[in-house]
């Protein structure tokens, strides 16, 4: 199974290995992941739409036992969480990228 990191492509371009937590990352005590189904509602609700976006794809079976699945009342749905110190570079499966049309993310080539 996949799961998803969203990130803004100017801080993708520069990051050599560990991959920076999130405000909300330190804050929450975990890495906060996305489902395929979760990343538009995700960045649309809390990136900025004048910035890039990108989307880093992972196998969860990297995580082991430090991916937990949590519902989040909030948004009515279970999550991806990592409860490690970061993620890693090489650990990415694929990037993709998230475009802007009519003021909403949408996944490019769509």
């Amino acid at each position: 199974m996949k799961v998803y990191r969203i990130i803004l492509k100017d801080l993708w371009d520069t990051i050599e290995d560990a991959i920076p937590l999130a405000p909300i990352d330190i804050q929450d005590g975990y890495i906060h992941l996305s489902t395929v189904d979760s990343v538009l509602e995700t960045a649309n609700l809390y990136f900025p739409k004048v910035k890039a976006l990108v989307v880093l794809v992972f196998e969860s079976e990297i995580f082991g036992e430090t991916l937990k699945w949590e519902y989040v009342e909030s948004r009515g749905m279970e999550f991806p969480h990592v409860y490690d110190e970061c993620l890693r570079k090489n650990d990415v499966s694929q990037v993709l990228s998230l475009v802007v049309e009519e003021g909403l993310f949408v996944w490019e080539g769509d």
